[in-house]
């Protein structure tokens, strides 16, 4: 099990949206589900600034893969969750560096962020920074196996993601298990849409705006 946190805020905003001393001890509860390593990520798009966080229990692959993983381009992906349909044969390899590939290709590829994460068999938690499309998307799978959390502010709009409650706050709620969730950063106040998961669990093309 991995630990994952994620934070927008403008940049003009007068501070942080916690204080050292709260992110201190977020840390120390992330790093608790994910021991191997803990690694943070800070970069503005749009007036925004976007942390993540990301805690790791290495299970799977040779090597550790670090989280938050990004590439050149500022892709960047927080996964906590089990793959069973990769097709990955060895067990040497990592779903989550697997996974970013697969979100990383969706244009050459003619896929969507949607279809790529509907087709995952298995428990999870994500947060994924699509670059070209200048969007966060993040959910949980149709059951909710596994935890992630928010809090909605929208004035002045932040928006916070995290698999464990920062200590001491009690203002969190638990993220709908409905679908997946696009924050879209291409106006100047991001739109937060839900497409929902159809019947049938995979796939769903429902989508409505929450903000």
């Amino acid at each position: 099990m991995c630990g994952i946190f994620f934070s927008c805020q403008q940049t003009d905003q007068d501070a942080d949206c916690y204080s050292p001393e709260v992110l201190s001890k977020l840390n120390n509860f992330l790093k608790r589900r994910g021991p191997d390593a803990l690694e943070e990520l800070t970069f503005l798009k749009h007036d925004f600034m976007l942390k993540f966080i990301g805690s790791v229990l290495h299970l799977r692959g040779n090597e550790i893969v670090k989280q938050p993983i990004t590439d050149c381009n500022n892709n960047t992906l927080l996964w906590n969750g089990e793959i069973f349909n990769c097709g990955i044969d060895n067990e040497d390899e990592s779903d989550t560096l697997y996974l970013f590939n697969q979100l990383n290709e969706c244009q050459k590829l003619g896929k969507s962020v949607y279809e790529v994460i509907s087709n995952i068999r298995g428990p999870f938690t994500f947060v994924y920074w699509n670059e070209h499309e200048k969007s966060i998307y993040f959910g949980r799978d149709f059951i909710g196996r596994r935890s992630l959390c928010w809090k909605k502010v929208a004035e002045p709009f932040s928006l916070s993601l995290s698999s464990v409650c920062p200590p001491g706050l009690n203002d969190w709620e638990e993220v709908p298990a409905s679908g997946i969730f696009r924050l879209d950063f291409n106006e100047k106040v991001p739109t937060l849409q839900l497409t929902e998961w159809n019947r049938d669990a995979f796939g769903g093309i429902t989508k409505r705006n929450l903000y």
